[in-house]
């Protein structure tokens, strides 16, 4: 039996934009659906940073405990518990849900756990329009689960979890265990709220409030109904079995914990201006902070400077930095801020007369996120740790996969062989630099994730074009000596060779182009459309769409297989009516054989809630992204010429430094505005300065994690560059003849694209001086200590579709109406605590009794603000 812990998501196409429908009224005189309490028993009280406790159910029972009382059962009389960890200023995001004093869970054979096809006792939430849908069953508009086969179309993000029995391998009365177990009749799950945006049919906004409910399913007869009749339960008419959707009867609904939630203004709504105060593009590591602050300054009475903008993540920093600059100082150029990691060479602004300065403006980092699963203990995987070499053989395609085993003197691809990877490692899980940096573990505990993974689903999801998080994770890289070493042709102490194709290529690079040609069939049946390595890694456009692939358990590669589709066949070639067969996307990774990698910044990461490595950095320690370490590697930075911007020299770092920590930087202009637009960009930064808290409230830094507010000494600066702005006196910042310690060329910040798109441009090349490499042992004695089996981690399925506007929703392709349900992973795949495997559960629209679908310098780091005590992986996603 599997024993990995799971709650359940279902997914389906968000519905259609159309105007908000409110949840049915329900008048004072309308009497309950017979079995519904006519009083809500429900309490709540504010908890923790903008979150809820509730107290007691709807109808005012607690838990059943079936063996009580001999066996013929009783109520525990322990008043149950719901919490919610944020309830205010809500986005579309992801909330963590936890209970006590639950009925526990059991499977088919009347153990703790969950057993495919049969659940007893389940938990189940969704998000509703309006705070009392229970008053208006069974006609609430609620998203639903369902048991069943997926059906392209249908609408819905309801959550199957369980509760947990603790020590017990039987459920029990927990009152017999407790104290020592506080575990029996407790857990939590993840579930992603929408807003209107989202789920039109909820229309939770702002002015619209919605709720979360939890239904316990504690069973009783809900035909008759008469709840506190448990004869049938788990026998006979199983009236707590999941099997037959126990959470769309009277019973469960009775038992509901409805818990209010409220929406934070979506800025597009909450900011509708006819023009905009000026433009601001670029640094999509800002995303989630702006999110967070720009409803709060574009409105008055909020404590900072009203300031209304424009803001286009989707601009690349090399563009934004090129537009920027492409305005003199006396026409305002289509970018009025460029918001930046890297500032631009000196290449770039010699071909530019606009006078400008740079103001810090918030500290993220780049990770790498990732969902691993453990074959052996059937949990994803928490704590990897990664250092610079791995990186580039991940990032070069240097893993054999399928294609390793060549014979001897043979040069050309064939469709077994590359010899660019001859005798490689097919997978990383198979490599044995992964292990020594991972002792904890071994290559079974990946047996079958290594098997599945050996068609590139593990090779990272990375953004497609020129972006400085790919110049500095590539710098990181080539400061390494180990991994430059590699990267020039020298094989590990293993025997591992770098990808030929890839060979000497220069890093650092602007942009991440496959490299590998791979081998196209020229003659068998599926000419030509049988492809091997060029098909394993393929880059995304956008880091929300990176995003939205980690969490819908998405790689990157293609089927080597070309297939036809005609309508709703899918079949081998030759297709039929002359279509072409084309090279499908790989199906989803299923848990627990998951063994996805996207490199992504740390503030989308911790919204999502994505584990992330530990990044062994020059000093031999690996670290993750958490507060601590991005403040120590701001601490060391050394400054670009330029005055302002910095950078971390890898040859002088702190010990205990995340090496990836980047500052952003917004490049403003100090000559040629109106004073209009130079008081607006002015008030901008600012506000930026009075935005450097964390907390869930407008004009904070999301306290999840991924962002580190400026030190005092940064917002001096930003201060200095707001009074520049405002005076307009057409100073500029000296030019950058190097940027991050590099001299870069062309018009990047780090360098230019070459010609394939890929590299850094002629005479770039990276410097090798560097420090010296982490050693992979160093990093491995804290591992080696740590327990394999820390607090397992929850998981969930779905599938998240493609950012549409700049919000992740979830959906079900329609292309995949016949196939299985699709995984949402993401936040939600860390869903609930330690239990046995859920399979996939589809959700549907709720529908009423009618059978109708519902409607609906150096910085100081002494003075460095503190965020709410939280790990590396910590987040709720902001918009």
């Amino acid at each position: 039996m599997l024993t990995a812990a799971a709650a359940v998501v279902g997914s389906g196409l968000a519905p259609a934009a159309s105007a908000a429908t409110p949840s049915p009224a329900v008048s004072a005189a309308a009497l309950p659906a017979p079995g519904l309490s006519s009083t809500d028993h429900t309490s709540c009280a504010p908890s923790g940073e903008g979150g809820t406790t509730c107290t007691n159910t709807y109808g005012g029972d607690t838990a059943w405990d079936w063996s009580a009382n001999g066996g013929s059962g009783g109520m525990t009389g322990e008043t149950p518990t719901v919490t919610v960890d944020q309830t205010v200023n809500l986005t579309n995001q992801i909330v963590h849900v936890s209970w006590n004093n639950f009925t526990p869970s059991m499977n088919g054979n009347f153990e703790g756990g969950y057993q495919q096809g049969s659940e007893f006792y389940p938990v189940a939430v969704f998000q509703c329009a309006g705070t009392n849908p229970v008053a208006s069953f069974p006609n609430m508009n609620c998203n639903n689960l369902m048991v069943g086969t997926p059906t392209s179309g249908a609408a819905a993000t309801g959550v199957e979890s369980y509760t947990l029995s603790g020590t017990s391998t039987n459920p029990t009365d927990c009152l017999g265990v407790q104290p020592a177990d506080t575990v029996c009749g407790t857990g939590y799950t993840d579930i992603q709220v929408q807003t209107k945006v989202q789920n039109s049919t909820l229309g939770c906004d702002q002015t619209h409030a919605c709720s979360i409910v939890v239904l316990p399913v504690w069973g009783g007869d809900y035909s008759t109904p008469d709840c506190e009749d448990h004869s049938s339960d788990y026998q006979d008419a199983s009236w707590a079995e999941d099997v037959f959707e126990p959470w769309q009867r009277v019973c469960a609904w009775n038992d509901a914990m409805v818990v209010p939630i409220t929406f934070a203004p979506v800025p597009a709504t909450y900011c509708p201006a006819s023009a905009y105060s000026f433009t601001a593009a670029g640094s999509a590591m800002l995303e989630k902070a702006m999110g967070q602050w720009q409803p709060s300054w574009c409105q008055s009475g909020t404590g900072t400077d009203q300031v209304d903008f424009d803001y286009n993540s989707g601009v690349s920093e090399y563009q934004a930095r090129q537009q920027f600059l492409s305005a003199s100082q006396s026409v305002t150029g289509s970018v009025d801020a460029a918001l930046v990691t890297d500032p631009a060479s000196s290449a770039l602004t010699a071909g530019s007369s606009r006078k400008f300065t740079y103001a810090p403006i918030a500290t993220s980092s780049i990770s790498i996120a990732y969902y691993i699963d453990d074959n052996t203990t059937q949990e994803p995987v928490t704590d990897i740790k990664l250092d610079a070499r791995l990186l580039a053989k991940l990032l070069t395609q240097s893993y054999s996969l399928q294609f390793g085993t060549c014979p001897a003197g043979q040069v050309k691809e064939s469709a077994t062989c590359d010899p660019a990877v001859s005798g490689n490692p097919r997978t990383i899980f198979e490599d044995p630099e992964f292990y020594q940096l991972n002792p904890e573990y071994t290559e079974d505990d990946f047996k079958f994730t290594g098997n599945d993974a050996a068609d590139g689903q593990f090779l990272p999801i990375v953004v497609a074009g020129e972006s400085d998080m790919t110049w500095e994770l590539t710098r990181w890289i080539a400061s390494d000596p180990d991994a430059l070493a590699f990267l020039e042709g020298k094989p590990d102490q293993w025997g591992m060779h770098v990808n030929t194709d890839y060979e000497k290529f220069a890093y650092p690079l602007s942009s991440f182009v496959e490299q590998d040609p791979g081998w196209t069939d020229s003659k068998g049946m599926n000419e030509p459309y049988y492809k091997t390595m060029q098909e394993s890694w393929n880059p995304v456009t956008g880091v929300d769409n990176v995003a939205a692939d980690l969490a819908g358990w998405q790689s990157s590669d293609f089927q080597f297989y070309g297939l036809c589709q005609n309508g709703a066949t899918v079949s081998e070639p030759p297709c039929a009516n002359g279509i072409q067969p084309n090279n499908p996307r790989e199906p989803v990774e299923n848990f627990p054989d998951r063994a996805l990698f996207a490199v992504m910044d740390s503030g989308t990461a911790a919204a999502f809630r994505f584990p992330t490595a530990e990044l062994v950095n020059p000093a031999g320690n690996a670290e993750g992204p958490t507060t601590d370490a991005m403040s120590a590697a701001v601490s060391a930075m050394k400054t670009n010429p330029d005055g302002v911007t910095q950078y971390q020299d890898y040859d002088a770092t702190s010990p205990t430094a995340y090496p990836l920590t980047e500052v952003q930087y917004a490049m403003v202009p100090t000559c040629g505005l109106s004073s209009a637009k130079a008081a607006a960009i002015a008030d901008f930064l600012t506000d930026v300065t009075d935005s450097q808290t964390y907390g869930v409230s407008l004009g904070q830094l999301p306290p999840w994690g991924g962002y580190l507010a400026l030190s005092s000494a940064q917002q001096r600066k930003t201060l200095a560059a707001a009074a520049a702005v405002r005076a307009q006196n057409c100073k500029t910042v000296n030019p950058d003849t190097t940027v991050s310690g590099k001299k870069p060329t062309g018009g990047g910040g780090g360098g230019s694209t070459g010609p394939t798109g890929g590299g850094s441009g002629p005479g770039t090349s990276p410097s090798t001086a560097a420090a010296p490499s982490a050693s992979a042992s160093a990093a491995a004695s804290s591992a080696a200590s740590a327990s394999a089996s820390a607090t397992p981690a929850p998981v969930g399925f779905g599938y998240k579709a493609a950012d549409t506007s700049s919000d992740v929703g979830v959906i079900l392709p329609t292309a995949l109406a016949a196939g299985g349900l699709l995984a949402i992973g993401g936040p939600l795949a860390y869903a609930f605590g330690t239990g046995s495997l859920r399979r996939p559960r589809f959700s549907a629209p709720w529908r009423g009794a009618d059978g109708s679908a519902a409607a609906g310098g150096a910085p100081d780091p002494e003075a460095q603000p503190q965020p709410p005590s939280q790990g590396p992986d910590g987040g709720g996603l902001d918009g």
